[in-house]
């Protein structure tokens, strides 16, 4: 009597948890959160070694539920840009990663668009336009191909690289779109557990789930961090920063605008602001530091909760140090 009890409570139990998550899964659909772990909606493959680029004219919701808008160019904005901008305006480009794309704030609470406006408040008798080229998990190399063949091509005066302190990690340098849509890692079979983990990802339910606990390419980073060990990785990473500054060194040579490295990682102390600083100054590159504005909040007002990207106080933080170097001149 007492097992047939104990089944009857656990099947109670475990149909409730189903009866739950099958709820949770039917909300996450009819509210349009997208499953992340089966498909990001907002990229499309793209030629090696980018890989990756923003789908064109696209509309939905990013992490977080946040409202992402596409140009016909593939540049996070709500408006369009002609390649050529018109004579009186003084067009920046943007490329960089999930800091500069705006992972889980609004358009226009991303630096890009906050330093627009600031510099539109300047009075100074001209336009101003920024280009909001970031894409989510782009490394150093993928930086440099854009603006080879992309961001050249709209003709800005100012191009400015914003980097962070994994810039120059693999990331996602190792991962590809297939052809259904699937993110996997080449060379992976999809037989045993990894075909149980695909089916496991096509709900909703465990898409969300996984984005509480772990962002994936912070979890490859730190994978290859570990199998390299400290002194490889830092060879690697070493090896990274000279191959982008010269990267955009060579990049630069036939640009009628400007290069700048900005360096708008929320901890202005990290040894690689200071590595990649000398590099750049000893290839004749301009570095910019977030310290132009000679005040730096704490870290915990101007990020995220829950990871490291900035809130809309970094955001702001950003853009105003941006804004105060491009004045100076």
């Amino acid at each position: 009597m007492i097992v047939i009890r104990a089944l009857q409570n656990t099947g109670l139990t475990v149909g409730a948890i189903l009866i739950s998550l099958a709820g949770a899964e039917v909300a996450l659909r009819l509210a349009g959160f997208p499953n992340f772990l089966l498909y990001d909606p907002m990229y499309e493959e793209a030629p090696p070694p980018i890989t990756y680029v923003l789908k064109l004219n696209f509309t939905g919701l990013g992490r977080g539920g946040i409202p992402i808008r596409t140009n016909s160019s593939g540049m996070r904005a709500d408006r369009e840009f002609e390649q050529t901008p018109n004579p009186d305006v003084y067009r920046i480009a943007l490329i960089g990663d999930s800091f500069t794309f705006g992972h889980r704030v609004v358009v226009e609470n991303t630096y890009g668009a906050k330093l627009e406006h600031s510099l539109n408040g300047t009075g100074r008798g001209r336009s101003w336009e920024v280009l909001n080229f970031g894409i989510s998990g782009y490394n150093a190399q993928r930086m440099v191909e854009l603006f080879k063949k992309r961001v050249r091509h709209y003709k800005p005066k100012l191009v400015i690289f914003s980097i962070i302190h994994n810039t120059f990690s693999s990331g996602r340098s190792r991962m590809r779109f297939t052809s259904p849509g699937y993110i996997t890692v080449p060379g992976a079979t999809l037989s045993g557990w990894p075909r149980l983990q695909l089916v496991l990802r096509r709900f909703h339910v465990v898409s969300a789930a996984k984005l509480l606990l772990t962002d994936l390419s912070t979890l490859i980073d730190g994978m290859h961090s570990r199998a390299r060990g400290p002194s490889k990785e830092g060879k690697y990473q070493g090896d990274k920063r000279r191959e982008f500054v010269q990267g955009i060194k060579s990049a630069c040579e036939e640009f009628e605008g400007r290069c700048v490295i900005a360096f708008i990682d929320l901890n202005q102390t990290l040894p690689s602001m200071k590595l990649v600083k000398g590099l750049a100054l000893e290839n004749g590159i301009e570095f910019w530091a977030m310290d132009r504005t000679g005040v730096m909040p704490p870290l915990s007002d101007i990020k995220l909760d829950y990871d490291y990207h900035p809130n809309v106080a970094g955001h702001t933080f950003i853009a105003s140090n941006l804004y105060a170097h491009i004045t100076r001149q």
